[in-house]
């Protein structure tokens, strides 16, 4: 067996030196992004009233809302489905798939990968909060399980970013701008949908756009999807 050239041990170490910074860089820069995550989930685990007043009182308001159009209502309901989050997950999947077909299988697999990860995120954030969704004398709509943070916001967002960070590099300018216009209308579509129908609190959606961004700022720059060896 031959052993290795100086040049080639010396190129491992800065490789190896490069993605251990890199990974630290992207450890260091998505936990800043979660601190906005991190605020609201100690208040609402210590049960904050200034929260609860908050979430109370837009969820009491959207309500009403929601209560006097029931047109409006079928519009979120159907919205819901669409924005379901295996839509974005399965989005997701197709672009990779499309992305491998033609080399780029570094941005394949850190699509698929950042996407799975902040799916199980939501579930196990979800399950260690339990967080019961809110409540009404007359709710519009109803969904299942926990309510901290929005699955359906969280991978809205995800699925937007991750989308827009393998992408990109691919479009023009103009059709850059079209792209982030679509994915932040998307987004936020998604999150007055939660709200309006009363299956999640405002805090509940801000938490999960919040934990995608801090997922996908720490992903680009621990594992660049597009950096070439």
């Amino acid at each position: 067996m031959s052993a290795a050239t100086p040049g080639t041990v010396e190129q491992e170490v800065a490789r190896h030196a490069g993605l251990a910074g890199r990974t630290a860089a992207g450890a260091a820069l998505g936990a800043l992004v979660a601190l906005p995550f991190l605020a609201l989930l100690a208040l609402v685990l210590a049960g904050s009233p200034a929260l609860l007043r908050l979430d109370g009182a837009v969820a009491a308001g959207f309500n009403a809302w929601a209560l006097t159009r029931p047109g409006a209502v079928v519009a979120l309901e159907v919205l819901a489905v669409v924005a379901h989050p295996w839509t974005f997950r399965l989005a997701v999947l197709a672009v990779a798939v499309a992305l491998w077909r033609r080399g780029r299988r570094r941005a394949a697999t850190w699509a698929v990968t950042t996407t799975t990860v902040g799916s199980v995120l939501n579930v196990v954030l979800k399950e260690a909060v339990e967080r019961a969704r809110p409540a009404f004398a007359d709710p519009v709509a109803a969904a299942p399980g926990y309510s901290f943070p929005s699955g359906h916001a969280q991978t809205s967002m995800l699925g937007a970013a991750v989308l827009l960070a393998v992408l990109l590099p691919a479009l023009g300018r103009r059709a850059r701008a079209l792209a982030w216009s679509a994915a932040a209308l998307v987004v936020l579509a998604t999150g007055f949908d939660r709200v309006a129908l009363g299956v999640h609190y405002l805090s509940d959606v801000v938490a999960g756009w919040v934990v995608a961004l801090a997922l996908v700022t720490g992903a680009l720059v621990a594992v660049p999807p597009h950096l070439r060896r």
